[in-house]
């Protein structure tokens, strides 16, 4: 992961700590990071999964080889 992504990825973190959405982060292996994220789906917790998702594509989606 780059410093730009790891940027990223404390923002997101620190949008979570705001919102109060408590979350484990866990590293297994040198190519992987967890995130867990109880949260039961309601109106109100799609902006945090679809800015999730977003997160996750914009930096860890494979890149296409044109």
């Amino acid at each position: 992961m780059n410093n730009h992504g790891f940027g990223k990825l404390v923002t997101f973190l620190n949008q979570l700590e705001q919102e109060r959405i408590s979350y484990t982060l866990a590293h297994h292996r040198d190519e992987t990071m967890h995130l867990l994220l109880p949260i039961l789906f309601t109106k109100s917790s799609l902006p945090i999964l679809l800015k999730l998702e977003n997160f996750l594509l914009a930096n860890y989606a494979p890149q296409q080889q044109g």
